[in-house]
């Protein structure tokens, strides 16, 4: 149990802080803004990498089993938001480009792996996927990618940090609600990291997560929510609304970027910020709390459960 702690969250959520504070705290490294505004979603990146690397394996192309696609996910965040680094002063269609063929890429990845589950028929990313899954999930990372570089744009400092630290945490409790235990540790790496920015945010200047950062926290809190459900047998308590509530509780900052709640004074801002995020993960956190402590089971048969984590 000590080991899978430091090896599965302490070692991969320290990475991930150690990027962070190399780049938005080391002055010469600071001053390199392509760098200091994708570091961000590298930290998220190598930091989900290494806690799969623990817990599962390393990564294979195309994956044997569907949760190789987080693996896969993860690597390719890192070179994905280092490149978003170096458009960072670019506007229209940049943004808007970058949400829509991330959607489409993952979307048809099915496709462009090559595998299959019978002659002509591409295997889903996960279990019980079709087509119109494929097609919601797509355009649920268009939006929510281009919704959140375009926060980042505007709310600089810890209070996208905070907000995805919040999700993450609530994504861990609905997954480890949900049975599927390494993938809740994943969500815990991915929330420390979060954590880990809101502080160094208040220490450097109040940077901003960039659009790599942006993009990269945006994808992995869809994908992987996208991903429990799937192919987890959540309990009753842990329904599609409410892994909604969960990935898209960072776009309610988005009504609050008017001109009322910028004549507020900065700390009230931000925790009014922080609460209106908050609010709808902490109730989701209320209604699992049973479902994780045991007092109430998932209902599922074992055996179907288990073949399905192996699709």
């Amino acid at each position: 149990m000590l080991q899978m702690v430091l090896m599965s969250f302490l070692l991969p959520a320290l990475a991930g802080a150690g990027v962070l504070a190399l780049c938005w705290l080391a002055p010469p490294i600071r001053r390199q803004r392509w760098l200091a505004s994708s570091c961000f979603g590298i930290a998220l990146g190598g930091g989900l990498a290494l806690s799969y690397l623990s817990e599962i394996g390393g990564p294979s192309f195309p994956p044997p089993r569907s949760e190789g696609w987080i693996m896969l996910a993860a690597l390719a965040s890192m070179p994905f938001a280092l490149l978003l680094g170096f458009t960072d002063k670019r506007e229209f269609p940049w943004v808007e480009l970058t949400g829509l063929c991330t959607g489409v890429v993952v979307g048809l990845m099915p496709v462009i792996s090559g595998t299959e589950t019978l002659p002509g028929v591409p295997k889903p990313l996960f279990p019980d996927m079709g087509i119109v899954s494929h097609a919601i999930l797509a355009l649920e990372l268009a939006f929510g990618i281009i919704v959140v570089i375009r926060l980042a744009q505007v709310r600089t400092g810890a209070t996208l940090p905070t907000a995805f630290a919040i999700c993450f945490t609530g994504a861990s409790a609905c997954s480890m609600a949900s049975g599927w235990i390494s993938l809740s540790v994943m969500f815990g790496v991915l929330g420390a990291i979060c954590g880990a920015a809101m502080l160094f945010a208040r220490f450097s200047g109040g940077p901003s997560i960039g659009r790599g950062g942006a993009a990269v926290a945006a994808g992995l809190l869809v994908f992987l929510s996208t991903a429990c459900w799937y192919k987890s047998s959540p309990p009753p308590e842990v329904t599609w609304w409410v892994w909604m509530l969960v990935a898209g509780a960072p776009l309610l900052l988005l009504p609050l970027e008017n001109r009322l709640v910028e004549r507020m004074p900065a700390v009230g801002a931000y925790w009014l910020r922080v609460v209106v995020v908050a609010a709808p993960v902490v109730w989701v956190l209320v209604r699992v709390a049973p479902t994780i402590i045991g007092e109430t089971g998932s209902g599922t048969d074992e055996m179907d459960e288990m073949m399905k984590m192996y699709q």
